[in-house]
């Protein structure tokens, strides 16, 4: 195990407490990537049927309106997520 003096604690720099930075970090990791607005290319269709069924299987969402395109190269698909219920 590592010591250090009073004061000189790596923590001891930083201008935010720990809490403050568990905070943060856990805000980023639990941040939702399919929240409304959001857009997510170059999808396969398997992809796009797997992303719906995780909304509404595992997420628990009843009710998803989404606009699907078919993106330049003529083969992915994009999904932009509208609104969730």
């Amino acid at each position: 195990m590592i010591a250090f003096n009073k004061g000189q604690l790596p923590e001891d720099d930083l201008p935010f407490s720990m809490k403050q930075l568990k905070s943060v970090i856990q805000s980023l990791i639990s941040d939702d990537p399919y929240k409304e607005g959001s857009v997510h290319g170059g999808l396969s269709p398997v992809r796009l049927s797997q992303i719906i069924s995780h909304l509404i299987y595992t997420r628990g969402h009843t009710e998803i309106d989404a606009t699907i395109k078919k993106e330049s190269d003529g083969y992915h698909l994009s999904l932009q997520i509208n609104s969730r219920k």
